[in-house]
């Protein structure tokens, strides 16, 4: 399915046009840390860390839009719909460019033809998973995002099945 994921700059530009009512061509999948998605949407970050759930499902419905909101237990929104909370990640994971990683997942999941639920619901998990295999090989902090890439494969191994 063609869909459009939209991270980090590219959040920061989006800010004038998320708050209109106008229906997106193709889906769009926005990944918000806890700054950017306060940012975006013109919340205080501590605020808006307190109550993530209802906050996501609230823009995320707004903005016609599945939203990934990073941070301790990633929660992903299907237009306001419906929301997931992930269950895998740690801390360490909180370095620069996992999030960028994560995308790249998401985005290939996509490529891969997988409905956007889909490729968010996967993309977040395995990019936690990924994060878990390495806190138990190299501890919870002090890997980084380049880690995290050489391990996706292994943490696609037996994760789970379309």
């Amino acid at each position: 399915m063609r869909a459009i994921v939209i991270d980090a700059d590219g959040l920061t530009l989006l800010k004038p046009f998320i708050h209109r009512s106008v229906p997106h061509r193709i889906p769009m999948v926005i990944t918000p840390h806890p700054a950017e998605f306060s940012r975006l949407f013109s919340l205080d970050t501590s605020a808006s860390q307190g109550n993530r759930l209802a906050l996501a499902n609230r823009f995320a419905k707004k903005s016609d839009t599945y939203l990934v909101l990073k941070g301790h237990k990633t929660i992903v929104s299907e237009q306001g719909k419906r929301a997931f909370i992930n269950s895998s990640g740690n801390p360490g994971m909180g370095t620069a460019g996992s999030g960028d990683v994560l995308t790249g997942i998401i985005a290939s999941f996509l490529a891969q033809q997988h409905s956007p639920l889909e490729a968010c619901i996967a993309g977040v998990f395995v990019h936690g998973r990924a994060g878990d295999i390495l806190s138990h090989s190299k501890g919870r902090v002090g890997f980084t995002s380049h880690d995290l890439l050489d391990t996706i494969p292994k943490a696609l191994e037996n994760s789970f099945a379309f």
